[in-house]
């Protein structure tokens, strides 16, 4: 499993990622050299692989942009094909506010989360929602539900996605760390369920 620390926020976290996942370098200044370097060591030199890195590099290119834009602090991504089918899949970690009026306990923020979010009108109305505390992390809220997204470039062809979000509060603080995983590889959406909980499941605080 590859680790990647981040700093962007008032408290370090670490996220491990599965070794066939390319963690994506977010910062302008350094993000091209770093797909390059990462593209070297993954894809390897040689004419007859051009063709892959080119593809790769793009493809990092477009995901290193996206996450950027969903103003995240850490994102990585899967584009691998196993057994002759292409699989994808991606996370997305971001800061949000939670609207709690104090820090608090934790498990009762977000049981109370779960309650606001989920309702009528909510941003995870109709999610399957569930309370679950990480080993690392603490109580988090999980919730997973189908999606139809409309990929940059490509408006006007939604694609379906399952999606699993898992909000974390941060210590001592109201915010809250959001992991947001997908994948449209929907005959695969369980099993890579189970990977999305792993890698959530990874998460840990650096004090």
């Amino acid at each position: 499993m590859a680790e990647q620390a981040m700093s962007a926020i008032p408290r370090d976290l670490r996220l491990a990622t599965p070794a066939n996942w390319f963690d994506l370098d977010l910062n302008p200044s350094t993000s091209a050299e770093s797909i390059a370097r990462l593209v070297e060591d993954r894809v390897g030199g040689g004419v007859e692989q051009a063709e892959n890195r080119r593809e790769v590099v793009r493809m990092l290119r477009k995901a290193t942009v996206d996450a950027r834009e969903q103003e995240a602090i850490f994102a990585s991504v899967l584009s691998d094909v196993i057994e002759g089918r292409p699989v994808a899949a991606s996370v997305i970690v971001s800061l949000a506010k939670d609207g709690s009026p104090a820090p608090g306990d934790t498990e009762t923020r977000v049981r109370a989360l779960e309650v606001r979010l989920a309702e009528p009108g909510g941003p995870i109305a109709g999610a399957a929602t569930a309370t679950k505390e990480l080993p690392g992390a603490g109580w988090s809220l999980r919730a997973r539900r189908r999606v139809s997204i409309e990929p940059p470039g490509l408006e006007g062809h939604p694609v379906e996605v399952d999606n699993v979000q898992y909000f974390v509060p941060l210590p001592g603080s109201t915010d809250l760390v959001l992991l947001s995983f997908s994948t449209p590889n929907l005959g695969l959406a369980d099993a890579m369920a189970e990977l999305f909980d792993a890698v959530a499941e990874s998460l840990q605080w650096r004090w």
